[in-house]
């Protein structure tokens, strides 16, 4: 009786160890098309950084505009 529990065991453990090992090579296959968009990104941020880049202006060199004042009307 005690052997056909071994047998058992050692099943289960067989199967545990093959599910395991699927779940493994799936998340590989994830990482590496994952590596491949980070390549892509790499590339992308190179490109922009060789265009010419625009500067916005500061605030402090932005014209200030002012509401003019409304005149007080009395009926």
């Amino acid at each position: 009786m005690e052997f056909y529990r071994a047998e058992i065991l050692m099943e289960n453990l067989k199967n545990f160890n093959e599910e395991q090992e699927g779940k493994r090579k799936k998340d590989e296959e994830q990482y590496d098309q994952s590596g491949m968009m980070g390549q892509a990104n790499s590339i992308m941020r190179g490109a922009q950084q060789s265009l010419p880049s625009f500067n916005m202006p500061s605030s402090t060199s932005l014209p200030s505009f002012n509401m003019p004042s409304m005149p007080n009307f009395k009926i």
